[in-house]
């Protein structure tokens, strides 16, 4: 599904021929082998690889990330068969934002595919919403804020389970959601942000107040998919992208959920589907999420036993600010 933001390719021609560069990292790669003979083979060459994407971070970035967050999965390509090791890292520059940056690389590590860098929203901690449902009685039915909150409480509660299951004492991330239900006329053309603005002015609300506005409009004459927007305030919109000309199931608000809170929101948190590619129906078991919760920071990759998102030394970073 397409967004309005996206991340800027920031792949630059590199001082010396890329070729120099992969074997450099070839004879380092078997130096680090050699250095680990005593451990196991495949956790001498996993110790390589690592240390590969390390080195990438330092020459592209000019920025130390010793234990990089990875995600190297072979099932993980396109409907081309093409696929990439993927590491990203998180580096917090406000209580709410993060510098994040991106590698692609061959899956060896040896060779840069594409990089990326861009200051997004950090992907955990409490997220206001204000969520606007159109009524269209057809698709909607009668009482949509009650169904639309039951959809809503169980991406909150993945969010717990998740928790849970890595024994956090909180999830990483909670929505905390306001709902409101706006007529149709309210709302002529709903994906102009001018017209949401007055909207919700006639009813004494602002779009600046909450972390994210959110139009949920499944017109049933309509069919349109959803898309972000960052600026002058962070919207998310979805209109009905399956076609819906019935009143709404239980799965399908869960559908329209997860579209707005799993996929549309991690654009926000610089997610771009070419971070763990599928083709089709293929699942990677990080699924409801949109990726690999490790390249959103919700893992502890470095061994300090907090997950990098919450980190003030993530990914095995020096607390010393020249590095």
């Amino acid at each position: 599904m397409a967004a309005d933001v996206g991340l800027q390719s920031e792949a630059k021609e590199a001082d010396m021929p890329r070729t120099v560069v992969s074997l450099l990292l070839a004879v380092a790669a078997c130096l680090h082998m050699v250095a680990g003979t005593h451990a196991a083979g495949p956790r001498a060459i996993q110790l390589s690889v690592d240390q590969l994407v390390s080195d990438w971070y330092q020459r592209e970035f000019g920025i130390s990330v010793p234990r990089p967050a990875i995600f190297n999965d072979e099932r993980a390509v396109d409907c081309r068969g093409d696929g990439h090791l993927t590491s990203t890292a998180y580096l917090r520059t406000g209580s709410t934002t993060a510098d994040l940056l991106v590698l692609y690389l061959t899956r060896d590590g040896l060779n840069l595919i594409n990089k990326f860098r861009r200051n997004v929203l950090m992907p955990g901690g409490r997220f206001n919403v204000l969520s606007v449902v159109v009524r269209h009685q057809a698709t909607v039915g009668s009482d949509p804020i009650s169904s639309w909150q039951v959809a809503q409480a169980a991406v909150n509660d993945t969010h717990v389970k998740f928790a849970r299951d890595h024994g956090y004492s909180a999830p990483l991330v909670e929505f905390h959601n306001t709902n409101m239900l706006l007529e149709p006329s309210e709302l002529s053309v709903p994906e102009r942000r001018d017209i949401v603005a007055a909207a919700l002015q006639r009813h004494n609300l602002a779009a600046g107040d909450d972390d994210i506005v959110m139009i949920i409009n499944i017109d049933p004459a309509r069919s349109e998919g959803g898309r972000t927007s960052p600026l002058p305030w962070r919207s998310i919109y979805v209109g009905n992208y399956a076609q819906w000309k019935t009143e709404l199931r239980t799965t399908d608000w869960a559908a329209i959920a997860r579209t707005s809170y799993q996929q549309l929101m991690a654009y926000f948190w610089g997610w771009q589907p070419g971070w763990t590619p599928t083709c089709g129906g293929t699942r990677l078991g990080h699924e409801p999420f949109i990726t690999s919760p490790r390249l959103l920071g919700w893992e502890d990759v470095d061994g300090d036993g907090v997950p990098e998102v919450l980190d003030g030394t993530p990914y095995g970073r020096s607390t010393d600010p020249r590095y």
